[in-house]
């Protein structure tokens, strides 16, 4: 029996030794094997910014869109042409240089006396000019208007440097010149003279120097009940109430401009296309 016990024992004995070292080896082996885990750093990988693209519109959208959209129709302007291509040449050179032509005429007839007087210079390379005087004057060569007031004219345009007053000057340089408008500034010194008329009233009178140049000679033609005429040197112009005077260039061919097209407008057209209009107002 005691054999039998020790038999046990032994067979006991030796499977716990067996499995003490057994368990002794893997705790060994566990130690040997170290944690990859231990002292390790938790690193966030930097994400790379990536821009998001922009929101594409359908191109078919903006198209519908564009259905819907009313345009305003502009209505065609008519272009008139007043520059070198259209303008009328300059007057010829003779009547630009020179020297003013002696004036014979006494205008006994005309009764001359104290007023405007519109005439032109070879001062400050040509120049217009009004004068306002009591009386004729005692040299009328270059004179090529004259006004008569009905009403009384402030005595300040008398005195101030001795009633000579300059509306233009180097006459003789824009008038050589290509381009119309350049020209204009000889019609608007006219125009300004004309003006005496609806500020003072009175009687318009054309010189005989009118018809002489230099200055470079124009057309002056009245428009009065549908039908024209044309001024001449030394004679009174009769002007009614919403008259029309025209100045324009000598070389204007103003009755082909106009081409039997004898209304008011018309006139009125062709006279501030190539040079001024003039409308009394009583």
């Amino acid at each position: 029996m005691e054999i039998f016990n020790k038999i046990c024992c032994n067979c006991c004995g030796k499977k716990n030794e067996d499995t003490t070292e057994d368990e002794e080896e893997i705790t060994e082996s566990v130690l040997m094997i170290e944690d990859p885990f231990v002292g390790a750093k938790l690193v966030k990988k930097e994400t790379e910014k990536k821009e998001l693209p922009e929101p594409v519109v359908e191109e078919k959208k903006v198209l519908q869109a564009r259905k819907h959209l009313k345009v305003k129709k502009k209505e065609i302007e008519r272009i008139s042409i007043s520059g070198a291509v259209a303008a009328l040449p300059p007057p010829p050179i003779e009547e630009i240089e020179g020297e003013i032509p002696k004036v014979k005429e006494s205008y006994d007839q005309l009764s001359l006396g104290s007023g405007v007087y519109f005439g032109y210079s070879l001062n400050d390379n040509g120049s217009l000019y009004l004068q306002y005087t009591t009386e004729k004057p005692a040299s009328m060569d270059g004179v090529l208007g004259y006004i008569r007031p009905d009403r009384e004219i402030l005595k300040y345009h008398y005195e101030n440097e001795n009633g000579k007053h300059v509306i233009s000057t180097n006459v003789k340089e824009y008038m050589k010149s290509k381009f119309q408008h350049d020209r204009k500034k000889y019609f608007d010194a006219w125009k300004e003279f004309l003006q005496l008329l609806n500020s003072h009233g009175g009687s318009l009178y054309i010189l005989s120097a009118f018809d002489l140049s230099p200055p470079p000679r124009t057309r002056i033609v009245l428009f009065s009940c549908n039908s024209l005429t044309e001024i001449k040197g030394c004679e009174e112009v009769c002007l009614k109430e919403n008259d029309l005077l025209g100045v324009f260039p000598f070389s204007l061919d103003y009755k082909t401009k106009l081409n039997d097209k004898l209304t008011r407008n018309d006139f009125m057209d062709l006279c501030e296309k190539y040079g001024i209009v003039f409308q009394l107002i009583r």
